[in-house]
């Protein structure tokens, strides 16, 4: 039986990881246990002791021989013969003794009459995780105006963790940096603001672990036009830019109203100043 065991440094592959999942019990001819023990937090020069528990879901009175693990991290009782009646369960005690800070795999391998399955035995080593979205959407921008929105992520590992975003314009995030307790999450808010008419996407990278030694990101998408106004006069034609006041009498004043339309898909300010020529 193969050992495996080396120190291994840890990387995030696809961007996303979180705790280790409970995995659901498995069946082996008529024998109900779980596929595998793990063991997550441990430190090396002490003794973990897990229970394996065997349940006969059979008919009839089964009978299991085991063979130990090979290695010297793990060890059971000495092998013997489990009896199991229907309905009835084994525990089997499972002793991890780790030596140094390594993870291990190492398997039980069962034998009944109907055939040979296997438990695996594993050692882990607890890594920084954060769970970041894939991507954000900014709401469409005016050219040279600003959009925002915001987005949550998490620290899915169970070690305290330090962040650092970076990102090029026209994004910016706030916070940039900050400090994540285990499952603990944080709002980031995305501001957006376009110099140019164009459909922008970019990476916004996250440096995270105990000295920024790991990585993730998020895609930032935005879509940036240029405003257009129409200004109307009620009884003027449609596209007419002169407002006419006709002729008024000296001391005396008339008041007229335009509106000021937004065709657009984005918003515009309203102007700042009217320049008025006569």
């Amino acid at each position: 039986m193969l050992l495996f065991c080396c120190c291994l440094q840890q990387r995030v592959s696809n961007l996303r990881s979180g705790f280790l999942q409970k995995r659901p019990q498995n069946c082996f001819f008529g024998v109900e246990t779980w596929a595998e023990l793990v063991w997550e937090y441990w430190e090396p020069g002490l003794e973990y002791t897990k229970s394996l528990v065997l349940k006969s879901i059979h008919g009839k009175l089964q009978k299991l021989t085991f063979r130990p693990p090979s290695s010297k991290f793990f060890s059971t009782p000495f092998p013997q013969t489990i009896r199991l009646s229907p309905g009835t369960s084994f525990s089997l005690p499972v002793t991890f003794h780790p030596l140094e800070k390594c993870e291990c795999v190492d398997a039980i391998e069962f034998e009944c009459k109907e055939g040979t399955f296997q438990v695996c035995l594993r050692s882990v080593i607890p890594h920084h995780a954060l769970d970041v979205p894939d991507t954000v959407i900014l709401p469409p921008c005016a050219v040279q105006h600003c959009s925002q929105t915001s987005f949550l992520f998490q620290n899915s590992s169970k070690l305290q963790t330090v962040f650092r975003w970076f990102v090029d314009p026209p994004f910016q995030l706030s916070p940039e940096t900050g400090q994540l307790k285990p499952g603990e999450e944080r709002r980031v808010m995305v501001e957006f603001r376009p110099q140019q008419a164009l459909v922008y996407k970019a990476e916004a990278s996250c440096a995270f672990g105990t000295d920024g030694e790991s990585r993730c990101a998020v895609l930032l998408c935005g879509l940036s036009k240029y405003p257009h106004l129409q200004i109307s006069s009620t009884g003027q034609e449609e596209g007419c830019k002169v407002l006419d006041f006709g002729s008024v009498a000296v001391g005396e004043f008339l008041e007229k109203h335009f509106e000021i339309h937004n065709p657009s898909t984005v918003c515009s300010l309203h102007p700042a100043f009217l320049d008025i020529t006569y």
